[in-house]
């Protein structure tokens, strides 16, 4: 039986590999930004933040009176997430030209990502987990 940390990390891998999926299937879409290609990477995005897998989550530790991270926390499925996870899977490099349209695919998805990352934190809608 795996454990919840693991079962985290293999839902993390999962919701950063359907995005490069998704990247990779439409490469040669003039613009992803069109809202058919667009509201897959948001039904990604969607089922990760209900999931806990978008947003940092803190308790308040009494004895060193200060917020640290809940020890529940979920692998951040973010920007520089979906960023590492291309490039180890070669689909990205460092020294990509700006020019490339792989390079302007994956900056838009991930910023689309922090932006409703930003936007679902300031109004959350309802998870898909109930909290300890």
């Amino acid at each position: 039986m795996p454990t919840v940390k693991k079962q985290w990390r293999d839902d993390y891998n999962r919701y950063l590999s359907q995005i490069v999926e998704l990247l990779k299937l439409w490469q040669d879409v003039v613009n992803i930004g069109q809202d058919s290609y667009k509201s897959d990477f948001f039904k990604i995005f969607s089922d990760a933040y209900r999931s806990g897998f978008c947003v940092s989550r803190y308790r308040f530790d009494k004895i060193g009176k200060r917020y640290v991270q809940c020890r529940s926390q979920r692998p951040l499925v973010c920007g520089d997430a979906i960023w590492s996870f291309a490039k180890e899977c070669s689909w990205v490099h460092a020294e990509m030209p700006g020019t490339e349209k792989r390079y302007q695919d994956i900056q838009r998805v991930m910023t689309w990502w922090d932006e409703w990352t930003y936007a679902w934190s300031r109004n959350p809608p309802a998870r898909k987990y109930k909290g300890r």
